[in-house]
């Protein structure tokens, strides 16, 4: 069973909590996206799998994440980004936000990877297809499509 982080307002510690229950109680929980941008800024936007529970078939960052229970921010970040992308790049903090929804109640890390030309190794659980567009197309996406928090 997964553990995550059941953190207050302030992204403090209260205890550990399963996935389930995070989700079943609204629960705030530690979670985090990563966006890979290549040399020409362009972002790697992905869709998520229509075999996802949540967002189903929505655009996303190039990584989402849940922070597990005993790792920090960081070490999730890296885990994903291996594990979804196929990439061991150096990562970025650009900070935090809280997302509330009826379906979702998380603390966000925002994580940047630069990307050199490597092969991706995408994982096709999680994401059905992705490609890199420049910044402006993103904007148009996320007023017009549906998008993840």
């Amino acid at each position: 069973m997964e553990h995550l982080y059941h953190v207050d307002e302030n992204d403090e510690v209260i205890g550990k909590v399963s996935r389930e229950k995070a989700h079943e109680d609204l629960l705030r929980h530690r979670t985090g996206i990563i966006f890979l941008v290549d040399k020409k800024d362009r972002v790697f936007l992905t869709e998520r799998s229509p075999e996802k529970r949540t967002f189903s078939g929505s655009y996303d960052s190039s990584s989402s994440f849940y922070v597990e229970y005993g790792e920090s921010y960081e070490e999730a970040a890296k885990r994903e980004g291996e594990e979804e992308l196929g990439l061991e790049n150096e990562i970025e903090f650009l900070g935090k936000f809280f997302h509330f929804n009826p379906r979702s109640n998380h603390v966000v890390a925002v994580f940047k990877m630069e990307y050199s030309g490597d092969i991706l190794d995408i994982d096709g659980d999680e994401m059905e297809s992705g490609e890199f567009l420049p910044l402006e197309h993103v904007k148009t996406i996320i007023k017009e499509k549906e998008v993840t928090p």
